[in-house]
């Protein structure tokens, strides 16, 4: 439906943002802020660092669709997605340490010495790293909800339903899509049984019973 779609599609370009956001945020803690004296470097350029930061946009994004970010959230709470991008994050971070860390880990298969397996700098860098991508992809989340609820209060990007049946339950169901502007639907009307009424519905379009069914 259309509203699906459109949140996925604004929820994935965010992402991409939040992403190199996170990503330059943190260049700029470890190598320009002087927060960490020992890797402080005025003449750096972040513009070097665009390979890199390019396969690990698109590594979170793959790690995202795998985890299950692209799914409806319009049916479960804000918590759970908090949970459920925190988590990827997390797993990200740790992937990504043992991708980087090879070496070392190879070294200390080797010798044993933990020292060349947790070095301070890679820590530090991959901390640093993993605290932007938590921040900057929750509060992306939460951006993309906010915009999307006053969009789809605008009416903007949402999927006209029609409900089938006049009656209690279709009034009922009319309520919870007009209290909950955030889901994206808006209703132009409703498809009534032959006993229904047209209680408070803009558009009663007729009887859903003459339409033929076919089945294969």
């Amino acid at each position: 439906m259309a509203a699906r779609f459109f949140e996925k599609l604004l929820t994935f370009l965010f992402d991409v943002v939040a992403i190199n956001v996170a990503f330059v945020t943190a260049f700029w803690l470890r190598y320009k802020s002087n927060f960490f004296p020992e890797a402080f470097n005025p003449d750096i350029d972040i513009s070097s660092y665009f390979v890199p930061a390019l396969i690990l946009t698109v590594a979170w994004i793959v790690l995202f669709f795998i985890t299950g970010l692209y799914r409806d959230w319009n049916k479960e709470s804000r918590l759970d997605e908090f949970m459920v991008v925190s988590r990827t994050v997390v797993i990200g971070i740790f992937l990504l340490f043992l991708i980087t860390g090879a070496p070392q880990i190879i070294d200390f298969a080797k010798t044993g010495d933990v020292k060349t397996f947790f070095t301070r700098t890679k820590l530090a860098t991959l901390f640093t790293y993993g605290i932007c991508m938590l921040f900057f992809s929750n509060v992306n989340r939460f951006t993309v909800h906010t915009v999307l609820t006053w969009l789809f209060v605008k009416g903007i990007g949402v999927s006209r339903v029609l409900i089938i049946g006049a009656h209690k339950s279709g009034e009922q169901l009319l309520d919870d899509l007009k209290r909950y502007p955030s889901l994206g639907y808006e209703v132009k009307g409703s498809l009534m049984t032959m006993e229904g009424r047209k209680a408070r519905f803009a558009a009663v379009f007729g009887s859903w019973e003459p339409i033929p069914i076919f089945l294969k």
